[in-house]
């Protein structure tokens, strides 16, 4: 719902943005209390919390990285969710690790080793470590993580995204995916992993269909992820009473060729589970994957006894995120009406399993869910959606069926990533923030949020971190007059009084937003910890601002964004005095580091004084020629490049390049096949030609993302190396020859 900014919103915006300036002002920052790299990769990365049927408890894991020890640690936590004396009501969702922790819940470690975990009834967890399932009875005093508990029993291959009906005391269904190959038989994955087809394989490579590879790996035309069950029974052994197999391992895809969790990305919201059924998403298989994107609902009886059933019709494109609802009459699921276009509007969609019938609901709601989640009666939908910045919940009122009311905001603040309903009727979330990690709140029915978690502030990484003042968001004029959306975050220490060096961060997507939410990777608190005054901007093609917000990019790829970053970048220029014109840097990953590419040849005013690009697209053409998602840039650029190549031609930054000038380090991957290392090489080559300093960064091992704890490391090094180099005093300046980094060796 893109709309032309108001002129006096302008001005009222500069007013504000000056004022809040003025009362942020704070004392200079200690150096030993900065948030650094090595801070934040070796921050808590906790995961999302799971209640137990009665509301009782929630588990939680983490991880956490010790570069001393070079070694990942995993805790699964329990967490006591009765009333407390200590837990104080919160006025909105405050996620920040400055505070100090609201509540004196028990949060106590039940296993080591282990990130993830379930519940067979209210008092005992189960967990998997390696490919071995324990369990533990909570109930029985405080356990001991060193610990695993009782052993369950041990899977074949490798499983993962557990979860479980419980059909009674003593018995329960768990469904898990796992990787396996054409006989979709898991007890088989050790021989073929062995076998002599497999190793002839890992040599030579054919193929008779597109998408070869996709994201970081070489896809195996004989292996996929399917989704099993097994029953599980509780029986008394000696003085024991514990949990065991009591079923094989059930495909409940066996025979076809329909694969869930979808890869690269899908998980455990990929399906979901009734006390009869499984329901989840899979690729047309008669479509191809690398120029479709629709995925269809499946449904299917948790013992197996029938093949599956294609719930989902119609022309559509992708569908996902199935959720049943308590009584498991009612199937809901999201679902885009393009076929080929990854960011279209996700809609909700409701089916009936005892009469079939298909419906839309809130067709018209110009938002783009992300998850759906029943209230406990099934009187209430809960809605994960992506609005201004923010990933919010909403809640919606079913009345037999129909909707009695528009959605209605209940968290509207922060990075909410889970959604879990509570006995009583509230909500357990859980959430993160520009200046926190992931924790646990509980949500009342009355709308009182009180946190039970603060990770960040009670680890050794985070817990002295200052993180300066408070994110601000701003909106400014963009391309055309209309609306655009940002972000301001002063370094620690901020003084109104200084001049600063500007840091503009550009995401990736296209379609993607800088939320309020916390970022391992390109996280804006470490570039302000180096005393940047960071921007970062969600530009034409930013998501949660409305679908016609998203697809203003379309077909216009360095025309509307490019002019809503350069304006955005002026208008906290023109209203910030402690921002220093010129000293002004930007770097962005993917299409942000398309957009660096762009920026390259297009700043003839030297408005940056230097770039960083990761990862991005140097040839628009070519990118379609060696990509995974063929779809990706067709819907983009409106069709293939030998029907549309002015279309490619037109926003490629490859036709500037006698333009470039900038000092601008590049970066990339070697395992990056959705934009490959052939792209960073090429802008590389271009620099070094023309003389501009320039710096290539090359990680073999990584992919479109640098993951690996000493890589993030170095990674972090070079990129805030780069930026605070060139974002000096001229004078100060020593310009380096080219240079070229390789990923060490350990």
């Amino acid at each position: 719902m893109t709309r032309a900014l108001p002129n006096w919103l302008g001005l009222v915006q500069s007013l504000s943005l000056l004022c809040l300036g003025l009362a942020s002002a704070t004392s200079a920052a200690d150096p030993a209390n900065l948030l650094t790299a090595e801070r934040l990769i070796s921050a808590p990365r906790p995961g999302t919390a799971v209640v137990s049927p009665e509301s009782t408890s929630a588990l939680i894991g983490t991880s956490s990285y010790s570069f001393q020890d070079h070694f990942t640690s995993k805790v699964l936590y329990s967490i006591a969710l009765s009333p407390s004396q200590g837990l104080q009501p919160a006025s909105s969702l405050d996620t920040s690790t400055s505070a100090a922790s609201s509540t004196s819940q028990p949060v106590v470690p039940v296993a080591y080793n282990a990130t993830s975990g379930f519940y067979l009834s209210d008092t005992e967890a189960a967990f998997l470590i390696g490919d071995t399932l324990y369990a533990k009875n909570l109930s029985a005093g405080t356990p001991d993580p060193k610990d695993p508990g009782f052993r369950i029993g041990a899977f074949p291959a490798p499983v993962d995204n557990i979860q479980i009906v419980r059909v009674s005391d003593t018995s329960a269904v768990l469904v898990f995916s796992a990787s396996v190959y054409d006989d979709g038989k898991l007890e088989n994955v050790l021989a073929h992993d062995q076998s002599e087809i497999e190793q002839e394989w890992n040599r030579v490579k054919v193929y008779e269909d597109a998408m070869v590879r996709h994201w970081d790996t070489w896809v195996n035309p004989r292996k996929r992820y399917q989704l099993f069950s097994v029953e599980l029974s509780k029986k008394k052994e000696g003085f024991e009473t514990t949990w065991h197999f009591n079923s094989g391992f059930r495909n409940l895809m066996q025979g076809t060729k329909l694969e869930c969790p979808v890869p690269p990305f899908g998980g455990s919201d990929d399906f979901a589970l009734s006390d009869r059924f499984v329901a989840w998403t899979s690729k047309d298989p008669r479509l191809s994957k690398a120029w479709h994107t629709k995925q269809n609902i499946y449904v299917a009886p948790l013992d197996a006894s029938e093949p599956p059933r294609k719930v989902s019709s119609g022309e559509h494109g992708w569908a996902g995120a199935p959720t049943f609802s308590p009584d498991g009459e009612s199937l809901l699921w999201l679902q885009m009406r393009k076929d080929g276009f990854e960011s279209d509007r996700r809609i909700i969609q409701s089916y009936s399993l005892n009469t079939n019938r298909h419906k839309e609901i809130l067709g018209a709601w110009d938002s783009s869910p992300s998850k759906l989640v029943f209230s406990r009666d099934g009187s209430t939908l809960y809605i994960l959606s992506e609005d201004d910045e923010q990933d919010k919940v909403f809640s919606y009122h079913l009345s037999k069926g129909l909707a009695s009311d528009e959605p209605k905001e209940i968290v509207s603040q922060g990075g909410t990533s889970s959604i879990e309903p509570l006995k009583n009727g509230g909500l357990i979330i859980t959430s993160s923030s520009l200046t926190s990690p992931n924790d646990v709140y509980s949500v009342s029915k009355s709308g009182e949020i009180r946190r039970l978690t603060n990770f960040g502030r009670e680890s050794d990484a985070l817990g002295k971190v200052d993180f300066g003042p408070q994110p601000e968001q701003f909106v400014y004029a963009g391309s055309e007059g209309q609306e655009r959306h940002g972000w301001i975050i002063r370094p620690p220490g901020f003084d109104e009084s200084k001049k600063y060096p500007v840091a503009v961060l550009i995401h990736g997507g296209p379609e993607g937003a800088w939320t309020n939410s916390w970022s391992t990777r390109w996280n804006p608190m470490v570039f302000a910890a180096q005393g940047f005054l960071v921007v970062t901007l969600d530009p034409a093609g930013s998501t949660g601002f409305g679908q016609e917000y998203t697809e203003a990019i379309l077909g216009n790829w360095g025309g509307r964004p490019y002019y809503d970053i350069r304006a955005g970048v002026h208008y906290v220029l023109d209203v910030m005095p402690s921002a220093d014109s010129e000293r002004v840097v930007a770097a962005g990953a993917s299409y942000g580091g398309y957009m660096i590419n762009w920026l390259q040849g297009h700043n003839d005013d030297e408005l940056f004084k230097a770039l960083v690009c990761h990862d991005g697209v140097f040839d628009t053409k070519n990118t379609f020629y060696s990509t995974d998602e063929l779809y990706f840039p067709e819907a983009e650029f409106g069709g293939v490049p030998w029907e549309v190549s002015s279309e490619y031609e037109k926003w490629s930054p490859q036709q500037h390049t006698s333009n470039w000038k900038t000092p601008q380090l590049v970066i990339h991957g070697g395992k990056d096949y959705r934009l490959t290392e052939s792209e960073g090489l090429s802008a590389f080559n271009v620099l070094q030609r023309r003389g501009v300093p320039s710096k290539l960064v090359y990680f073999p091992d990584e992919n479109h993302w640098v993951l690996n704890p000493r890589n993030s490391l170095k990674w972090h090094e070079e990129v805030l190396g780069w930026l605070k180099k060139w974002s000096k005093a001229e004078d100060d300046v020593a310009v380096d020859q080219p240079a070229l980094a390789f990923q060490s060796k350990y």
